[in-house]
């Protein structure tokens, strides 16, 4: 697929997506809209994002503890003679 295309198909989804967010709002009793429902999701998506920041951070922190915890393959280095390039 293209880029175009997956940029097609993801502003698609969150149109999509966002339409039927503003339908189901529409249908949620009044009670579930008041200020502290809406403060306990915020503290929830807050606390989401927050978990997620430090998951990431702990991923691409160091390559040598990812390896050890077997998230990726070790990287390894390959010593180059200086003197390959032209042999005698």
């Amino acid at each position: 697929m293209s880029a175009i295309a997956i940029a097609g198909i993801a502003f698609a989804s969150i149109v999509a997506v966002t339409l039927l967010g503003m339908l189901l709002r529409s249908l949620v009793p009044d009670r579930y809209l008041s200020a502290e429902s809406k403060e306990v999701v915020g503290l929830a998506t807050a606390l989401i994002a927050t978990i997620s920041a430090v998951l990431l951070g702990l991923l691409i922190s160091s390559p040598r503890r990812g390896s050890a915890l077997g998230l990726y393959p070790p990287i390894r280095f390959r010593r180059f003679r200086t003197d390959s390039a032209h042999p005698e």
